[in-house]
Parts: C-alpha cells; sequence; structure tokens
C-alpha cells in the first residue's frame, strides 16, 4: 500500500483509539450506560475492519478479543454493578489500547513492535474467562508501556480536510508578514505624501500650473484609497493566515484525563479531571509548548495536592478529588486555568526550603507572604524529598516557567489556601507571528517590549525616586518598585543630555517609566522617549542571535527600520546581577576619563563584512553600543571597494559571501602593505575544525562561530585585538 494511503489510514486508526479511550474513561463512571457501551463495541469493530483491511492481522486478532470481551459486558455476563469489576474491566481495556497504539506505529514506520500477538490474545481470554466467574482481575505492571500514550497523535479533525505539511503554513505565514511590512511601507509613505497635500493644495487655490496640481491630487486621492484597500486585504489575508495555524486545545488534551486517572490509580487517589473550553483556538507552535507545562501541572496537583480518600472523608470532603482544567480567550490573549480541591500549598514549607537552598535570606522570610509563591518555580525547587515519576530529580516547576514564560513570553499566576486547593493561571499569547508592543527609544535607538509583559506605563520626578539597599526604587500603587535606566542593562552609552541629569537634579520634568514584570518579580524601566504601542510582526532570528541575553526577536518597522525586541524575564535577571547603579553624576575625573575612552574609541573605525541582514545590525548594534564607530559591507568585494578608500582599525568578516567570500578577503587583506597587521576577526557558522585552520592559515587572528556567539567574549575579543 502507497505511504499517502497508509498515513491517511493512520491518522483513521488513532482518531478512533482516542475516542474509544475517552468513551472507557466515561463507561467507568456510567456502567449502567448501555447507549455507551453500544458505542464503545462499534468503535471496536470499527477499528478491527480498519485494521484488517491495512493487512494488520494483528491489531484485527486483538480487537477481536476486546470487541468480544464488550460483547460479554453488554449481555451482563460480566458484573458491572461491582465498581471493581467495572474498574478493573475498563483497566485491561485501556492497557489493551495502549498495545493497539503501539503496534500501529510499528505497523506505520515498518519496524518490529517486540509485542507478542498471541500471548496478549490469550491473556485478554484469560481475562474474559475470570471477570465472567465474577473475579477481579490485576493488570499488571508493563502489560503495556507508557510510551504508547506519548506517541499517539492528535485527533483528526472529522469535517472535510487536507492535511498540509506544517513548515508550508509556516512559510506562507513568513510571506503574509513580509506583506504586512510591505503594505506598512506603503502607508508610511502615503503619510509621507498627505504632508505636501496642504502646499499642493494652496498651489492650486492660486492657479499655479492647476492641471498638474489637480493630477497631483487626483493621485493622491487614488493612493489613499488604494492603500486603505490594500491594509483591509492583507488584514484579512493576516487573519485567514493565521487561522490555518491555529488548533483547538482539545488536540493536546486527548489523554490527559487518561494520565490524571492512571496517577490517581498509582497514588491511590480517586481523583477526576473536569475540562471546559477545549474547543479555544490557539496557534499550533504554542500548543506545542503548552502541552508539557499542563501536564506537569496535572502531575503535580495529583501527587501534590489531591489528598487520599481517607484524608478527604477526614475533612468533610468528597472522597473523589476534583481537577478543573479551563481554558478561554480574552481579547488577544489565552487563560489556562487548572484549580484542584486538595490541600493546598504549604507556604512556610516553601519559605524553609527557599531558606535552605539559599534563595532567600532569614529575613526575607519574614516579611514574604504571597510572594512566596514565585519561588516555586527557580530552578530545581522542590519541597518533595523522595524522587518519583512526578516530581524530584530537580525537575519542577521551572519547567512551567521556562516553557510559558521564558519560550512564550506568557505570565503564570498562583493562588492557593490551605485545605481548599490550589489554581495556577496561565496567560498566553494568542499566537507567536504578530506581537502588540509598546515602542520605546533609548539612546536614540528604538527598541520593542512586549505589552503583555507590561504591568503600566507612567511618568516619574525627581523627588519620587528613593534610595532603599544602595538600589533605586519608587512607590508606585502602595507597591515599591526597583527602577534601573534601560541603557545600563543593554549597556548603551548615556547621552549627555538625558534623563540621567534629571534624575540627579531639581527638574521638573518628568521621566517616562515602563514597570515590566513575570514570575512575581517586578522591574521600572527608565527610557528616553515613549514612542508608541502598535502591533508588529515577529520575524525569525538566525541561531547566533538567539543565544544573545536580553533579546526575544526583532521586527522591521513600516519606515523600513529593523528595531530588536527585548526580552522581559532576561532584562529583570541582567538588572539583578549589574552591580549598584550609580545614582549621581560621576565624581571629579571619572567624567574626563569616560570622555577620553569613548574619543580613544571612537578612532577606533572597524569595517563589518556580513551579508545576513539580522546578524549585520545586531553585530553593529554591539560594536556602536560599545562607542565604535562601524561601517559595513555585504561581501568580499564590497569591502575591498571600502578599504581603498579607508583604512580601518580593524575588520571582522563572516566566510560563506556572495561575489568574494571571508577566506579570499583575508588572503587579500594580508597581501595588502596597509592591512597586513591590521587584526581580522572571522565570525561564521563554519564550525569544523579544517575550517578554523583555514581562517587562521589565510590572516585571522580569532576565530568566532555563531552557534557559540556570546556579546561579552566578541566585545572582548575586539577590544584586546585593537589594545584597550
Amino acid at each position: 500500500m502507497e505511504e499517502k494511503f497508509r498515513e491517511a489510514f493512520r491518522a483513521d486508526l488513532e482518531e478512533n483509539l482516542q475516542k474509544l479511550n475517552q468513551n472507557l474513561l466515561r463507561l467507568e463512571k456510567e456502567p449502567q450506560n448501555k447507549a455507551l457501551l453500544e458505542e464503545i463495541q462499534r468503535q471496536a469493530h470499527t477499528l478491527k475492519g480498519s485494521a484488517n483491511m491495512l493487512g494488520w492481522t494483528g491489531i484485527g486478532k486483538i480487537t477481536h478479543q476486546m470487541e468480544d470481551l464488550l460483547t460479554k459486558f453488554l449481555e451482563k455476563q460480566i458484573d458491572f454493578n461491582r465498581r471493581e469489576v467495572v474498574t478493573s474491566t475498563v483497566d485491561l481495556l485501556l492497557a489493551t489500547l495502549d498495545v493497539i497504539g503501539l503496534l500501529v506505529e510499528a505497523e506505520v514506520s515498518g519496524e518490529e513492535s517486540g509485542i507478542e500477538i498471541e500471548g496478549i490474545c490469550s491473556n485478554l481470554e484469560k481475562a474474559k474467562e475470570e471477570l465472567t466467574r465474577g473475579e477481579v482481575i490485576t493488570v499488571e505492571e508493563g502489560t503495556t508501556s507508557s510510551l504508547a500514550k506519548e506517541k499517539l497523535l492528535p485527533p483528526t479533525v472529522s469535517e472535510e480536510t487536507i492535511r498540509i505539511r506544517t513548515d508550508k503554513i509556516d512559510n506562507l505565514i513568513n510571506l503574509i508578514g513580509e506583506l504586512t511590512i510591505r503594505q506598512m511601507n506603503a502607508q508610511e509613505r502615503l503619510n509621507k505624501f498627505r504632508q505636501l497635500i496642504p502646499l499642493v493644495k494652496e498651489l492650486d487655490r492660486l492657479k499655479v500650473n492647476k492641471e498638474l496640481t489637480e493630477s497631483i491630487l487626483t493621485i493622491f486621492r487614488e493612493s489613499s484609497d488604494d492603500v486603505s484597500a490594500l491594509e483591509l486585504v492583507v488584514k484579512k489575508l493576516e487573519e485567514s493566515g493565521m487561522s490555518l495555524r491555529m488548533l483547538p486545545l482539545a488536540t493536546i488534551l486527548t489523554y490527559f484525563p487518561r494520565s490524571v486517572r492512571d496517577l490517581g490509580r498509582e497514588y491511590g487517589r480517586e481523583v477526576e479531571l473536569q475540562i471546559k473550553g477545549a474547543e479555544t483556538e490557539m496557534d499550533k507552535k504554542i500548543l506545542e509548548m503548552v502541552r508539557d507545562p499542563l501536564l506537569h501541572l496535572l502531575r503535580n496537583a495529583v501527587a501534590h495536592g489531591i489528598e487520599k480518600p481517607q484524608e478527604r472523608l477526614a475533612k468533610g470532603k468528597p472522597e473523589r478529588g476534583k481537577i478543573m482544567l479551563h481554558a478561554y480567550q480574552e481579547g488577544d490573549q489565552i487563560y489556562i486555568e487548572i484549580e484542584d480541591d486538595g490541600q493546598g500549598i504549604d507556604l512556610n514549607k516553601i519559605k524553609e526550603t527557599a531558606l535552605r537552598k539559599g534563595l532567600i535570606t532569614p529575613e526575607q522570610t519574614k516579611e514574604l507572604t504571597e510572594e512566596v509563591l514565585s519561588l516555586i518555580f527557580k530552578p530545581g525547587f522542590s519541597t518533595t524529598e523522595k524522587v518519583s515519576e512526578v516530581s524530584g530529580r530537580g525537575v519542577g516547576l521551572d519547567v512551567v516557567r521556562k516553557n510559558i514564560i521564558e519560550n512564550l513570553g506568557g505570565q503564570v499566576k498562583v493562588k492557593t489556601k490551605s485545605n481548599e486547593g490550589t489554581k495556577f493561571i496561565l496567560i498566553l499569547p494568542l499566537t507567536l507571528a504578530v506581537l502588540h508592543a509598546l515602542l520605546v527609544e533609548v539612546n536614540k535607538e528604538i527598541f520593542a517590549l512586549p505589552a503583555t509583559e507590561i504591568e503600566l506605563i507612567s511618568r516619574i520626578k525627581r523627588e519620587d525616586i528613593l534610595t532603599v539597599e544602595g538600589r533605586k526604587v519608587v512607590r508606585i500603587n502602595d507597591r515599591t518598585v526597583p527602577i534601573i535606566r534601560l541603557a545600563e542593562i543593554l549597556r548603551l552609552p548615556i547621552p549627555e543630555n538625558g534623563y540621567f541629569i534629571s534624575i540627579n537634579q531639581e527638574s521638573s520634568r518628568k521621566m517616562p517609566l515602563v514597570v515590566v514584570g513575570y514570575a512575581g518579580e517586578h522591574l521600572g524601566l527608565l527610557v528616553d522617549r515613549l514612542i508608541s504601542e502598535q502591533d508588529i510582526v515577529i520575524k525569525s532570528l538566525s541561531e547566533p542571535i538567539r543565544k544573545i541575553k536580553n533579546i526575544a526577536g526583532a521586527t522591521i518597522l513600516g519606515t523600513g527600520e529593523p528595531v530588536l525586541i527585548l526580552h522581559i524575564p532576561d532584562l529583570i535577571d541582567s538588572a539583578g546581577t549589574l552591580p549598584t547603579p550609580r545614582a549621581y553624576p560621576p565624581e571629579e575625573g571619572q567624567e574626563e576619563d569616560s570622555s577620553r575612552e569613548k574619543q580613544r574609541k571612537s578612532d577606533h573605525s572597524i569595517l563589518l563584512v556580513e551579508d545576513f541582514f539580522t546578524v549585520r545590525e545586531l553585530e553593529k548594534s554591539i560594536l556602536e553600543s560599545w562607542g565604535y564607530r562601524v561601517d559595513t559591507a555585504t561581501d568580499g568585494l564590497e569591502a575591498l571597494k571600502k578599504i581603498g578608500t579607508k583604512k580601518y582599525a580593524l575588520v571582522i568578516t563572516d566566510i560563506q559571501m556572495p561575489n568574494l567570500d571571508g577566506f579570499s578577503l583575508c588572503e587579500k587583506l594580508r597581501k595588502d602593505e596597509r592591512y597586513k597587521d591590521i587584526p581580522i576577526i572571522i565570525v561564521t557558522a563554519l564550525e569544523k575544525e579544517e575550517e578554523k585552520r583555514r581562517g587562521l592559515e589565510v590572516g585571522a587572528d580569532a576565530y568566532i562561530t555563531k552557534s557559540t556567539f556570546e556579546q561579552e567574549i566578541f566585545i572582548e575579543t575586539v577590544e584586546k585585538l585593537l589594545g584597550s
């Protein structure tokens, strides 16, 4: 059978498996629901028929035994009035489905499953006889593999569909993003055109070359209509394109009830998972990244939240614990709440653990109240001493922090009450392709701050700033918030006429302050200017830039200007590791030293040769932020033209470039009398040992691979070669 048909049949089989899983979990609660039992039997029969049609006889044999067991249940040959019999029967059927799932994977991949078909069928036959006699059976550990649950794919959509590879959809989304940028460019050009219209109208009124002025006004009106129509079409195309990548949350929730049930059985808990809002849609990439955090939170709720039945009864609670997963959309954000009715989180225990691990001081244990909950997201934090499949091994809620906060730019909030339960609230972006952001200016550079992590925007005066333990803070809404210049975190020069003067002198001028936060931590960022809020198209970054701290991505404005999107968790972390910021002007002599250093660096012109735009702009930005003057070239040929007219103190070059590569450029530079001793740094994606050797042989003084690119090492190398 052709591969495409095998894949299509696999999707149908897996959809049947998922429906069977869901219905068996219902059957455990409603054993006398005859209609449900008949539906399960029909699904098993369909599964058997599909497998036999494909020639997958092993699956056909096992499903035949499964169907026969269901028939005995339906004909009341098995006593479904006894709860323990029902539970053990469901255990057996679920384990059987896991085995079938593994067999499907093996058939499609062409690999051996290692499963003894006849042995499985024999065990099922034996179990049927025992259940018919009224005996309670036990499904032993190892009967099936938990990997089966992980490997089964999400359900296919039952309506008419075609299957498209996700990379094709991603390419389409990227093209739509490019189109959106071009539409923004057109709008920018129209705005510039509009500024000339009053002059044209005045010339028209004075009847100066009336025919020309009328033509210009007509072209403007038509252009304005075209741009408006283009904006509408691009907006609809953007929405339609994004919808292609949107999937319901149900896509990843299929096996969650089963996982919760199995964990409950393992830990001796009676627990039920209720799901609300499974139809809520979000970006496929977000779904992929949110699956593990959700599963981890559910496991924690079962293992550490829900009490054992005897404990619950003693507290006056129902014997069966309840976990609610509720998803809904508000604006351009998705909210997912996971709430249990268990024992809650012990704040004192968290404080003790945090103190033991050195995360807080004894003095802080007295001050911390609800803020202590943010500590549970720290890497390696766990109050549990026992190592298990669910907890221990140093893997805790930091996986939630990493995926939700750091990778997705979302938020996590926690609420807990002793003996009443705990609620985790995940706040996620609707899509990763478009971001609502605040544009700010720092040292004449524009940066974007994700709006979802901005708590408030304010303006403060000099007298609003207080000093606490050597750090600058402000009181906002009865809360103390540490503040810092964004320029300091980004290691940008602070202009002499910038806001730092008014931070130290009496002034009526108010300084723009942006308060950001994540995982219970807050920081006020002082910027030079607030520009605007707008939706921006997120551009993919190449590998070396992804490793740069404080940077989450990039975008291009309607003016064509590239802008870096800042990473809020990194900014907060960076602010905490900086030395105490200077609160006052430099002492006598320091300012002169700083000025001399700045002048010395500006005397060093650097030629940067890189054909990839984003990498070129990043390296240029880093160098300029350290005070160097930088010229750029897009390939070796353009670089040779520039060195013919100007003497540079340092050359930084890529290797793989059009027209003339970096190796050839180095060779030509070393043959030039003016450049035989000028330092050269190669920054490239080529990282084989023979490539590094060749780079040094052709005259490079340093060789940096993009996969290990770090800003600090890059600058240290530059300064060392320039004798700084």
